[in-house]
């Protein structure tokens, strides 16, 4: 009861923003199925509805949809696959991707919202693994290694020519460890850690954090090319502001188990 009186709540707060202003306009975000931060419910119907799925949809749109609604406009949100998001956003036909890291890449092509959440690299292994748990990246070359193709993962891994193997999502990096030959996926601790519960393997994997700083942080990136993007990209950075004023960030991200 508490949760749906918390999600009701959430709704009336956006209808009520959105209905302030009669000239609201709508954007579209592009993103792909990355939990926690996003969520494509329509790929993935095992993942359990919330009453109300617009606001079931990952931490980040969460957010970006409270921030934008608190402005008087609208964000809906299309998934598609990372790296043709990226392409898109690259060549100015799609006007910002989530839920995006900084990158020297990226920076040739977008410009970056203020950050909306944060993730840490680790290191997940089966619990039964019996060698030495890796403490720092280049313990890897040690390992057999896996990595969700396109993920920062890689080009770390590549800068060192640490070799790896490559998986197509998430939950293939985890069954790869858990079912197969493979000693070590290499990830993110938050979104690896809600597919591992969503699986129910979360109690049969170790997590470890690796000993470089490994914070990283999330945002919008928006295409340098896509008409209008610095003014979205405004007034993003003022709805998140905006909310953040009026406790509605804090209340997204404690539904998420961000409790800071």
């Amino acid at each position: 009861m508490v949760y749906q009186h918390f999600i009701k709540k959430i709704l009336l707060l956006t209808c009520l923003l959105v209905s302030q202003y009669s000239n609201a306009q709508v954007l579209t975000l592009f993103a792909e199925h990355y939990p926690p931060y996003t969520i494509d419910f329509k790929a993935n119907p095992s993942i359990p509805k919330a009453e109300d799925q617009a606001l079931a949809s990952g931490m980040d749109i969460e957010l970006i949809r409270a921030a934008y609604a608190s402005m008087g406009h609208e964000a809906k949100f299309e998934f598609r696959p990372w790296k043709r998001v990226m392409r898109n956003v690259e060549l100015g036909h799609a006007l910002g991707g989530i839920s995006c890291r900084k990158t020297p890449e990226r920076f040739k092509f977008a410009n970056f919202s203020e950050p909306l959440s944060q993730t840490r690299m680790v290191f997940v292994t089966n619990t039964k693994f019996e060698r030495n748990i890796p403490r720092s990246i280049e313990d890897l070359a040690k390992l057999k290694v896996v990595i969700v193709s396109g993920y920062s993962q890689q080009s770390m891994l590549e800068s060192r020519n640490i070799k790896h193997s490559l998986a197509s999502s998430v939950t293939q990096g985890i069954n790869l460890v858990k079912h197969r030959d493979q000693d070590v996926f290499f990830s993110s601790w938050e979104g690896t850690a809600y597919e591992a519960q969503r699986l129910g393997l979360r109690d049969e994997l170790l997590f470890s954090l690796p000993v470089e700083n490994n914070t990283k942080t999330y945002h919008v990136c928006f295409s340098k090319k896509f008409p209008e993007s610095d003014k979205w990209l405004s007034i993003l950075n003022k709805g998140l502001i905006r909310i953040k004023e009026q406790g509605i960030m804090k209340q997204i991200r404690y539904k998420y188990g961000i409790k800071h």
